[in-house]
């Protein structure tokens, strides 16, 4: 199943989070990405809306939102950029940051986990944050499985 979201739908969660991710730079050139379902449709919608708004503001309100999110998790935010911005795998990473695939893949899951938590971000630093849940498995392992 292709998983799809309208910018209506994003809350920020781990899932949504790793999608952004995953179309940022769509995302942050202002356009949405397409849904990815056959509908047989071709052609303008019949029924018009006019919007106050250029079609390019939401797209860049979520781009800027999370690249703030991760910025906060400085040094580990440039792991995140290498693999979804310059397409690096992990194991590219780990050799061009010389850590260990699995440092690199925990790392990475953790500056999502955090940018998806929205508990106090403001208030909690990415390494406050990370002291309060060391240890736990659910930010720790790679993916977007909870415990």
């Amino acid at each position: 199943m292709i998983t799809w979201y309208s910018w209506r739908d994003i809350v920020y969660n781990r899932e949504q989070v790793e999608w952004i991710w995953e179309n940022y730079a769509l995302i942050s050139s202002g356009k949405w990405p397409p849904e990815c379902r056959e509908s047989g449709y071709i052609g303008n919608p019949s029924s018009r809306s006019v919007s106050t708004e250029g079609n390019f503001v939401k797209p860049a309100i979520v781009a800027a939102e999370i690249s703030m999110r991760c910025e906060r998790c400085w040094p580990d935010c440039d792991l995140v950029e290498d693999k979804y911005l310059l397409g690096l795998t992990e194991r590219q990473i780990a050799t061009k940051r010389h850590l260990t695939e699995e440092e690199v893949a925990r790392r990475i899951n953790k500056v999502l986990w955090y940018s998806a938590s929205g508990r106090n971000q403001r208030k909690e630093t990415y390494a406050e944050w990370k002291k309060n849940v060391h240890g736990n498995r659910k930010y720790a392992s790679s993916g977007s499985k909870t415990p």
